[in-house]
């Protein structure tokens, strides 16, 4: 674990330090650029780390569950590294550069505090960890997150061959984003908002048929897949509910961000279906839906501070945000790490 409180505290004291430092561009760019290596470098050269590392492990060499995968894409990859006789080890690097490539790419587009977003994109296992466990989807959210730019600037067909292609290589379920281009760049207004609340409060018993047409029924027929809500999701929750609020209250900031706001939206609704279907299948389906949105709070959390007026306010804020995410941090290394496979922590060089 001790590689993981190393990180931890690295993390955390350039969050602290990110208020006073914010304008010094030498000083952002070699910590920011230190902080994407330790990531990269902690998800590429573990083994045996992450509850998925076996299965992606025997899918690499080929087991019979590779040639049932929908992404046709993602075979031919693995046969290619086969055939160069490149080691797993490759593989799951190029899965976590990419993978935190493009996570920091984002935060660097979008975030006020970077390090503080880092810290928070270490610290809640939705996030970074998720790239040890679900690789492929972990890629894929971050590939779409990385797309918002292209509904912004109205170019429909670049967001659709680049997520057609990582459906192919990466993952199938980014298809079900692509009419998601014609939702997030309106901005809708309440009357809007409330009425689909409503639609989904009154018609989400079809969510059962959705899915069971989906890539994801066969979530549906196992039980051992219920399970209660996730913890995190009730801090989640509670943040879409509060960026929901603001929007509502700042027409200004909402047209500024009409795509996180609108992805905020749809956080919330996908929240309430998860805490509707607890102890249930779905609770993974919607989990895994989920998965392409959540990510956005490690952005959306230092819009919100820097809108603060009162600079010592923000900092005070920043300082007591980061000191508990640190904590829950290290809180659910402790409690869950053995369980998910966290620790210990052992490399390809152990």
């Amino acid at each position: 674990m001790g590689i993981y409180l190393l990180i931890l505290f690295f993390l955390s004291l350039c969050s602290l330090l990110n208020p006073y430092i914010r304008k010094n561009v030498g000083i952002v760019t070699r910590l920011f650029f230190f902080e994407f290596l330790f990531l990269a470098l902690l998800g590429g050269l573990r083994k045996n780390v992450g509850v998925d590392y076996i299965n992606y492990e025997e899918l690499f060499h080929r087991s019979d569950e590779l040639y049932k995968m929908k992404e046709s894409g993602f075979i031919w990859l693995v046969e290619v590294f086969n055939s160069l006789h490149l080691p797993f080890a490759v593989f799951c690097s190029l899965f976590a550069f990419l993978s935190v490539w493009l996570a920091f790419r984002f935060i660097l587009k979008h975030s006020p505090y970077v390090f503080f977003s880092v810290l928070m994109y270490f610290s809640l296992g939705n996030y970074y960890f998720s790239t040890f466990n679900a690789m492929r989807q972990a890629l894929a959210t971050v590939i779409f997150l990385n797309l918002l730019s292209f509904i912004e600037e109205k170019k429909f067909w670049k967001y659709t061959v680049i997520l057609l292609l990582t459906a192919y290589f990466v993952h199938a379920t980014v298809l079900l984003l692509i009419p998601l281009y014609f939702f997030l760049r309106k901005d809708w207004n309440i009357f809007y908002k409330m009425l689909f609340l409503g639609i989904t409060v009154v018609f989400n018993s079809f969510l059962m048929v959705i899915i069971e047409n989906s890539p994801y029924a066969v979530y549906l027929k196992f039980e051992g897949f219920a399970s209660a809500v996730p913890p995190t999701y009730y801090m989640i929750g509670l943040l879409s509910l509060v960026m929901f609020f603001y929007s509502w209250w700042n027409v200004v900031w909402r047209k500024k961000h009409v795509l996180l706001s609108n992805l905020n939206y749809l956080t919330l609704l996908l929240i309430y279906l998860i805490f509707a279907y607890s102890n249930t299948p779905l609770v993974m389906v919607i989990n895994r839906v989920l998965g392409y949105f959540t990510l956005i709070y490690v952005v959306l959390l230092p819009m919100l501070l820097v809108e603060m007026k009162k600079y010592n306010n923000r900092y005070i804020l920043i300082t007591l945000i980061s000191v508990a995410f640190a904590f829950l941090s290290y809180w659910a290394l402790s409690r869950n790490g053995i369980e998910n496979q966290m620790i210990p922590y052992t490399t390809i060089f152990s």
